[in-house]
């Protein structure tokens, strides 16, 4: 008897460099940050920096076009509750994204996010 297993990558404990400012040990905020310095492909969280510090938002993508739209993004900006809408964001190579993606969704389970990508989960630290 021949058993054919189902060739799926499971990729465990990626550590991902979270972006902050060099400034402090703070987050940056997604309406004053200027999305022209940043460079590269990943994944990326949003959340509200008031008091509740609930996650709003979790991507994947070109990081500097999908915050741009996020700042123009009316649906996100009138849930701020409190605070700022703080943003960070790490490189993840394209094969991983959607994994890591799911990931963070599940464990952030962000008030935006819709649907879940069908990738199995990547594990990787969160943000901290």
């Amino acid at each position: 008897m021949k058993i054919v297993y189902e060739r799926i990558m499971v990729m465990t404990n990626l550590f991902l460099d979270w972006a902050k400012p060099l400034a402090n040990a703070g987050w940056y905020e997604l309406l004053t940050i200027d999305v022209s310095t940043i460079e590269g492909e990943g994944v990326y969280v949003i959340w509200d920096g008031g008091t509740n510090l609930k996650a709003l938002y979790v991507g994947k993508g070109i990081i500097a076009d999908q915050l741009s739209a996020h700042q123009r993004d009316q649906n996100l900006l009138n849930h701020k509750r409190s605070g700022s809408l703080l943003v960070s964001w790490a490189p993840v190579s394209s094969p991983a994204c959607q994994g890591v993606e799911r990931y963070l969704i599940e464990t952030y389970r962000p008030f935006f996010n819709q649907k879940i990508p069908g990738e199995a989960p990547i594990t990787v630290n969160l943000l901290g």
